[in-house]
């Protein structure tokens, strides 16, 4: 059960805000009553229905955890005070780190600069060779997990899935098991056998890190890299700025091989320090410096022309197999809904400013028009400029899903919001006053997004909130905002509780800029009745998603409205991955349309296995396929709706594009 700001435990630690959850464990932050400091206070969370010897191992690695963690003392690591067990549940507490993750900074600075990289990687290498040292594997290592310290000190954080390792027993025992975040985690590390990691594998995730903080961009995951081996692309490549020799000591740490990695962190950190130094003594033969200071953000080389939105998989669109190229229509809508945010923002701040009005949802095609280049990338984002001197800023938050399932979701509307700022700071802000972006992650959870929009209103006295994208997290966000009078503007939440209290009456602040599942409902069976000239259709929907229901039903009921049958109505739930059982009593039905309402990546899935099952049923769906991410080749031929198209022949959308 999730813990409630206010609540004390132990009469000691005073909860006041849930930072994260993940994996099995929650974090808070937590204020300690006795020595009058705030700490991270980790919560033990099991599945439910977990058995009883499992769940009793699962509590006895957790304290394990919590004893080998506290004996760890190193600078660059969080210590840990204290552990305890109350009302059946287990705690561990945590020195609170004040500062930024590594994450978020990359959110907000974009390809950060070698010096700076280089220092807090030789200060995260020092850690993890003391931690090795000591028989402790991280096991977790991503750019969340670092922070940066007011100091400039990055400190290694959440030891969520330590493992004990001894050098002279490979056989050794995970603590927390888990397998970690796809883009930064080594091919061992999803394996089964009990010897499948070791120090190596923390090198592989710390060189994944550093490779996403001077790329500006998540690597792949080691699935695809083992995929499609030949459309990796190191560091450098993105990132033209960032020096040889520091390419070659990240990508041998990202080798898939373990034998073909560093040997331990001393030989990576050695290597680096050799590396910065060949580099630095380079530059200086070529007349520039690399000092941290001089290469800001703002005058980093251009990217090479095969850089892509980070959105996309570090591969060269281009080249990649079918389904693996980015959808510029979606970028653009993204974007788009990005800047139309902002302008709703300043139509409140400036109502005497002119401003174009929306129009009807577009159906858009996944099937590519003739002569598109798909693989010409958009145009980078700008980052912050020199802010107006006159007038306080004016603090807009950006709460999106930087990371998790529909990260892809997350970094074009960010990308949207910052070319939006930076056009109105560069004439003077609005009245003024510059527009200052505060970007948090809050992942399209809900608990997550509490705590983000807490965060926001309370410590950085945000008064504005552009956010969530989806439905299940806007929607505790409104309550937050209206007890608070903060106006909120969603970009892509669909469902009508985002804006309708439970007794119908209208949330005073709260407001979208898209169409409602209604609407778009509606908009979809209308197009397959009216344009396709469907008669038949099947029905898919994930009974637990409101956004899925939502859909599916409005468009059932309009499609047999018009005189359409719905042959087959299926049910399933996004984690079940095989839907071959329900896609046979589409196959046997032979619908002329199949209704799709979920969002891209269970949408891939089930798409996929439509096809290989001979279905040929035009497949239709909502704005949560809108994502670069969609797999164009299984989605041939279908169509979805969604808020703004680049083919509209308005002249404000013409003039955009």
């Amino acid at each position: 059960m999730a813990l409630a700001p206010g609540q004390v435990l132990q009469n000691r630690y005073r909860i006041t805000a849930l930072l994260g959850t993940g994996g099995m464990g929650a974090v808070y932050r937590a204020w300690d009553l006795r020595l009058e400091k705030s700490v991270a206070l980790k919560e033990l969370m099991p599945q439910p229905g977990l058995a009883p010897d499992a769940l009793a191992q699962l509590k006895m690695q957790f304290r394990q955890e919590a004893v080998v963690l506290g004996k760890l003392k190193h600078a660059n690591l969080v210590p840990v005070t204290d552990y305890f067990e109350e009302h059946s549940n287990d705690y561990l507490v945590m020195e609170f780190v004040e500062g930024e993750s590594l994450s978020a900074f990359i959110v907000r600075e974009g390809a950060l600069p070698e010096t700076q990289v280089v220092s807090w990687a030789r200060q995260l290498l020092d850690a993890l060779r003391y931690c090795h040292a000591q028989g402790v594997l991280h096991r977790d290592i991503k750019p969340q997990n670092v922070i940066i310290a007011p100091t400039g000190e990055a400190v290694l954080v959440d030891f969520g899935l330590v493992k004990l390792w001894d050098p002279a027993n490979p056989m050794t025992r995970t603590v927390m098991r888990g397998v970690g975040t796809p883009e930064y985690a080594p091919p061992e590390q999803w394996g089964a056998l009990s010897h499948h990691t070791d120090p190596r594998s923390d090198l592989y995730s710390l060189g994944a890190t550093l490779y996403h903080a001077l790329a500006g961009k998540a690597p792949p995951t080691a699935s695809d890299r083992m995929a499609y081996p030949g459309q990796f692309r190191t560091p450098r490549e993105w990132a033209q700025r960032v020096s040889e020799p520091v390419d070659l000591v990240i990508t041998r740490a990202m080798a898939l091989s373990c034998d073909d990695r560093w040997p331990d962190a001393g030989a990576m950190d050695a290597a680096l320090a050799a590396a910065s130094i060949e580099a630095q003594a380079a530059s200086s033969t070529a007349g520039r410096s690399i000092d941290p200071v001089s290469a800001s953000v703002s005058s980093q080389a251009p990217m090479p022309a095969r850089a892509q939105d980070s959105t996309m998989p570090m591969f060269d669109a281009a080249a990649a197999p079918p389904g693996r190229h980015g959808s510029s229509i979606a970028w653009s809508l993204w974007v788009i809904l990005g800047i139309v945010l902002i302008v709703i923002v300043l139509r409140a701040l400036s109502p005497q400013l002119e401003f174009p009005t929306m129009t009807v949802p577009t159906l858009i095609p996944t099937r590519r028009p003739a002569g598109a280049d798909v693989s010409a990338p958009p145009p980078e984002p700008t980052r912050p400029i020199a802010s107006p001197t006159a007038g306080e800023a004016l603090r807009i938050a950006l709460l999106a899903p930087m990371s998790g399932d529909v990260a892809a979701f997350g970094q074009p509307i960010y990308d949207g919001a910052m070319l939006a700022a930076d056009k109105w700071n560069a004439r003077g802000g609005v009245d003024g006053r510059a527009i200052e972006l505060i970007v948090e992650d809050s992942g399209c959870n809900a608990n997550q997004a509490i705590s983000a929009a807490n965060k926001v209103i309370v410590e950085d006295a945000a008064k504005f909130i552009i956010g969530e994208v989806c439905s299940s997290a806007s929607i505790p966000i409104s309550d937050i905002v209206t007890d608070a009078d903060v106006l909120q503007i969603s970009p892509t939440s669909t469902n009508p509780s985002v804006t309708v209290a439970a007794d119908g009456s209208t949330k005073p602040t709260v407001f979208r800029a898209c169409f409602i599942d209604a609407f778009q409902g509606r908009a979809g069976a209308r197009f397959a009745s009216e344009t396709l000239g469907a008669s038949t259709a099947a029905v898919f929907l994930d009974e637990g998603d409101t956004y899925v229901t939502s859909l599916a039903e409005v468009f059932a009921a309009e499609f047999e409205a018009a005189g359409g049958q719905v042959v087959a109505r299926e049910s399933y739930a996004s984690a079940d991955g095989d839907f071959t059982e329900i896609l046979s009593s589409v196959r046997d039905a032979n619908p002329d349309v199949l209704y799709l309402p979920d969002y891209y990546d269970t949408v891939n899935l089930i798409a996929r296995q439509a096809r290989e099952m001979g279905i040929e049923a035009v497949l239709l769906g909502g704005d949560g396929w809108d994502s670069s991410d969609l797999d164009l080749g299984a989605m041939e031929g279908g169509y979805f709706t969604s808020h703004f198209s680049p083919d509209d022949d308005r002249e404000v959308v013409q003039r955009f594009v």
